[in-house]
C-alpha cells in the first residue's frame, strides 16, 4: 500500500514538473556568428537578453542556437534549431527569433503569459499550427524560380525541386511577373481567412515563428530542407498546401513587422509612455516581438533608442549591399534607404560618439 502511494505521489510530482516546464514560453535566438554578441556589433537583442530585468521577466528561459556553427543558407537554421528542439518538451511553446533584426518589446513579468495567451488565440482553430509573422511584401527570390506546387506534392512529400538560396548566385529575383502565381494564391488564402480587406500584411516572413516544439519539428520534417534551401519559400508552399499547419499573425498581435518598403513612413510602431512599449499605429496591438525585416536598420535604430540603446546604424547600413541584396528583388531591396534615413543614420552616428 505504501509502495502504491509512493508511486502515485511520484507520478503526480512528475506531472506537476512537466506542467511547470511548459506553462511558460521558451525563447530561442538563432545566430551563428559569436561576434554578434560583442557590443560593437550593435545587436541590441543580445543586449536586451543580458539585462537582469529581461531574463528575470522571462525566468531565464532564453537560449541562443547555432553559435559557432557553419551557416550554409536558411536551411541551416532549420537544422540547428531542430537539433535543439529535440531536447525540448513536445508541448513547450517556443519562439524562434532571428538575431540581427529583432527586438523584444520591453518585456516584463506579464510578457510570458501574454505570449501564451496570444499564441493560443491565434491557433484556436488549428491547435497544431505554427504561427509565422505576416508582412506586406512578397516574395523572396526563390519563389520567382518556382510556382505553387513545385516543392510539395498534395501528400506533402517533396517533389524533388529545391528552393534555391535567395539572393545568391543563380537565385536572384526574376521580377514581379514571376511573383504573381504566389501573390494570387496568397491573396486567395487571405480572402478565405477573411482578412484580405483588413490588412495588407498577408505574406509570411519566417524571421520569427512561434509554436509548440513538436509542431515546429513536424513542419521541419515535412519540409525536409537542405541547408542551402530558402526556408521562407518552403514555409509559403506549406501554408498554401496545408493552411491548418501555418497560421499568420495578420493582426500583428504577437509578431510585429514593420513596412520596410515604405521607407521611414513604414516604421509604423508608436511609443506609448503609459505602457513603455511600442504600439501598432493602426491596429493598436502590442506585439512582444518586433521585426525589422529587409535590413530596416534605420527603423531598428530609431525604435531601439526608446529601450536605451544607441549604436552605429551607419555601419549596419553600409553592410547592406543594395546591389547584392536581391532577396525581394531590385525594386524592393533598399526601398527604405531614403534621404531622411541617411540623415537619421548620420545623427545616430554622432549620438553614438557622444554617448560612447
Amino acid at each position: 500500500m505504501k509502495l502504491k502511494t509512493a508511486i502515485a505521489l511520484l507520478t503526480l510530482n512528475l506531472i506537476a514538473c512537466m506542467a511547470d516546464e511548459t506553462d511558460k514560453p521558451l525563447i530561442m535566438i538563432y545566430e551563428t556568428d559569436p561576434q554578434q554578441m560583442e557590443r560593437k556589433a550593435d545587436n541590441f537583442l543580445f543586449r536586451q537578453i543580458t539585462e537582469f530585468e529581461t531574463r528575470n521577466a522571462l525566468e531565464d528561459r532564453i537560449k541562443t542556437v547555432g553559435l559557432g556553427e557553419k551557416w550554409n543558407g536558411w536551411g541551416s537554421k532549420a537544422k540547428h534549431v531542430s537539433e535543439k528542439l529535440a531536447d525540448v518538451h513536445p508541448e513547450q511553446v517556443v519562439a524562434i527569433l532571428d538575431s540581427r533584426d529583432v527586438l523584444l518589446n520591453n518585456v516584463d513579468e506579464k510578457s510570458g503569459a501574454e505570449i501564451l495567451r496570444v499564441y493560443n488565440k491565434l491557433t484556436k482553430e488549428h491547435e497544431n499550427a505554427v504561427v509565422v509573422g505576416a508582412e506586406s511584401q512578397c516574395c523572396v527570390s526563390a519563389l520567382t524560380h518556382a510556382k505553387p506546387g513545385d516543392y510539395l506534392d498534395d501528400d506533402l512529400s517533396r517533389t524533388g525541386k529545391e528552393a534555391c538560396n535567395s539572393g545568391q548566385a543563380g537565385c536572384l529575383h526574376k521580377g514581379k511577373d514571376h511573383e504573381m502565381p504566389w501573390v494570387n494564391d496568397i491573396k486567395k488564402l487571405a480572402k478565405q481567412r477573411d482578412v484580405a480587406s483588413r490588412t495588407k500584411n498577408i505574406y509570411p516572413n519566417t524571421g520569427i515563428i512561434v509554436g509548440k516544439a513538436k509542431n515546429i519539428l513536424n513542419v521541419y520534417k515535412v519540409l525536409d530542407m537542405k541547408e542551402t534551401e530558402d526556408d521562407q519559400a518552403l514555409f509559403t508552399e506549406l501554408m498554401l498546401k496545408r493552411p491548418d499547419m501555418i497560421v499568420l499573425d495578420y493582426g500583428q498581435e504577437l509578431i510585429g513587422n514593420n513596412d520596410w518598403t515604405e521607407g521611414m513612413d513604414g516604421c509604423i510602431y508608436q511609443w506609448s509612455k503609459d505602457l513603455t512599449k511600442f504600439v501598432h499605429a493602426k491596429y493598436k496591438t502590442v506585439p512582444t516581438f518586433l521585426h525589422f525585416q529587409g535590413k530596416f536598420f534605420e527603423c531598428y535604430g530609431k525604435m531601439a533608442k526608446n529601450f536605451g540603446y544607441i549604436g552605429n546604424m551607419r555601419r549596419k547600413l553600409e553592410s547592406r549591399s543594395l546591389a547584392a541584396d536581391s532577396n525581394y528583388g531590385p525594386n524592393s531591396a533598399g526601398a527604405s534607404t531614403t534621404l531622411s534615413a541617411l540623415v537619421f543614420t548620420a545623427v545616430m552616428t554622432v549620438a553614438a560618439q557622444i554617448y560612447s
